[in-house]
Formats: structure tokens, sequence, C-alpha cells
């Protein structure tokens, strides 16, 4: 019989809690079915408690690049409805991406349930999310659905490296203050956070009490990034003389600090060391992509940098496990 660990807070983390089984999950997403972090996480999580008997139903904004495989119909599914999708406004540097319209709170649990669910989650919560936590605080406190919150997307920061000076500042100031109001309500019973680099920055930025927040480990599928389906073609094609290789993978966008990367890189590039940067990714705005990628241009030139492009499955994971 497996021991069951706990965690910080002496809760069993080897087991299903039994309390969710049959229960009503509304869970808001601002992506879902898209190739990036939040949509990635929240698609397991959906899938991890569906599994075990959970009634789970997805709200999300269409993607009107029709990069997934969603449609924006509802599915109905044993006396609910699975998936919605809302309409918003693509953002201009990342069409797959939407600034949600406004939506009533009681028109998702019409869509949804038909009625109010057990809890809600929100997944990176923004225009979507922001919307659930304001009209969720300005009900009477025993009509309060639970809500959890997963901090994946720090969008203060975001914010920063996005808008030029001064702009940019002000942009962190007010997304800061912004998160902080709706995080701290005590209708926000739990917050799921990846790292302690977040964890600063809800407790120390935002303010909130550190019992609301919880460690939510991603993990890695140990089975497919394995040693053993390394690539010795692949590392001799990139580094034929055995240089050291320097991996990223990520969505090509200004966000991500791929300008501090270049900078580095360029550094680098003046040492003794014999390296190659390869960057593994794309971007569906193409214009960002290539502004992205000119950052990078006198090292691509030399071969220092390596773009691969958009890969998935079998070709990412042979790509990744040997970087030695």
């Amino acid at each position: 019989m497996m021991e069951a660990k706990k965690n910080a807070h002496g809760r069993d983390i080897t087991s299903f809690p039994p309390q969710l089984r049959g229960r009503r999950i509304l869970l808001c997403s601002e992506s879902f079915g898209q190739v990036n972090g939040v949509s990635r996480t929240t698609s397991m999580i959906v899938s991890h408690l569906r599994s075990h008997g959970a009634l789970v139903s997805v709200v999300a904004p269409y993607d009107y690049t029709k990069a997934d495989g969603f449609s924006s119909a509802a599915q109905a599914q044993d006396g609910y409805t699975s998936e919605i999708r809302l309409t918003g406004t693509p953002l201009p540097f990342s069409p797959e991406l939407s600034v949600v319209y406004p939506v009533r709170l009681s028109e998702l649990y019409r869509r949804t349930y038909g009625r109010p669910p057990d809890l809600i989650y929100l997944a990176s919560p923004a225009s979507l999310g922001f919307q659930v936590m304001l009209q969720l605080r300005q009900q009477h406190p025993e009509a309060q659905i639970p809500l959890v919150c997963n901090f994946q997307t720090d969008l203060a920061g975001y914010s920063e490296i996005l808008f030029p000076r001064p702009f940019g500042r002000i942009a962190k100031f007010v997304f800061s203050r912004v998160e902080g109001y709706f995080l701290r309500h005590s209708s926000v019973r739990t917050i799921f956070y990846p790292s302690q680099f977040a964890r600063r920055y809800v407790e120390d930025v935002a303010k909130v009490d550190s019992n609301k927040l919880e460690l939510l480990r991603r993990g890695v599928n140990t089975e497919g990034f394995n040693p053993a389906k390394a690539s010795p073609k692949l590392r001799e094609t990139w580094a034929p003389n055995g240089e050291l290789i320097l991996f990223t993978c990520s969505r090509l966008a200004g966000e991500k600090g791929y300008r501090f990367l270049a900078q580095v890189a360029a550094m680098l590039a003046e040492t003794e060391l014999d390296f190659k940067l390869v960057i593994v990714g794309g971007d569906r705005n193409a214009v960002v992509e290539q502004q992205v990628k000119g950052m990078f241009t006198p090292l691509v030139q030399t071969g220092k940098v390596i773009f691969t492009g958009f890969i998935l499955g079998e070709e990412l994971i042979s790509n990744k496990v040997d970087r030695k």
C-alpha cells in the first residue's frame, strides 16, 4: 500500500480528494486548446478531474486563429455543458489570445450547469477571471461560490516588458494593484503557484496572505523526456565540434524575455565559451516572431544561434533530452 505523502499544509496528495467526485467545477481559463503553458497545464488538470468523476465545465475565449481543435459551439454532456467559448477582441501581438467581452456570472451558470457550481477554478485569471472575481465579491458572502486560482502568468511583469517606458512601469503598477485587490478577497480560498518567484510576487507585491498559497508542481513526463531518446545525429548537426548546447523552448514573443537572452548571448559570444544556442518555438503572429528572430541576427549569421521553428511530440523530445 502506498504511503500517504503530505504537502506543507498536511494534506494527502497521493490520492484524489473524494469530496470532488461528482462535484460541479466551473473552470474559467484565459486560454484552452492552444500550445502554451496555461493551456497545457489546464488541459491536464481538466483531464485528471474528469477521470476521477468531477463534472468540469470549461469556459474560455474563442481562438480566432482557429489554431486549436475546439468549436465555439457548446458541448452538452451528462446533463451539463462541458465546454463553451466566449467572444472577445484578439490581442494584436498574440491573436490566439483574446480580451473577453463583458459577461454575467449568472449567464455562465445558466449555460454550463443551469445553476451555480460547487466550485470555481480560475486558470491564470485576466480578462475573464477578473470579471468572475469582481462579480463574485459583490455577492452576499453566503451566496459566494468557493473559488481557487492558479497564478501562472505575471501580468504585471509582462506589461513592464511589453510597453515602452514610462508606460511599462505604469502598467506594472496598475496590474499589481488589480491582482492584489482580487486575490486578497475572502472569496478566493486557495491560490496555486508554480515557483518561488511567483510566490514572492503574490506575497510581497500583491500582499496576499501566505496561508492561501499552495504549490502546484507541473512535473515532467519522464517516459517521454528520457535520455534514451536522445538524438546523437541531431547533436552532431548542431554542434559538430562538441560545442556546449544552450537550449530554450517557448513561444517567440517579447514578453518571454528574448531581448535579454539576445544580450546575454551576444556577451557570451565575445568570450572564449564555445557554444550553440538552440531556440525552439514560434508564434502565430508572424510579425512578432520575426521581431524576436531579428534580435539574434548577428549571432544567427555566425552560426551561434539556431532557430528550429515550432515542433511537437517525439521530435520535441529528441530535441530536449540530450543537451549535455
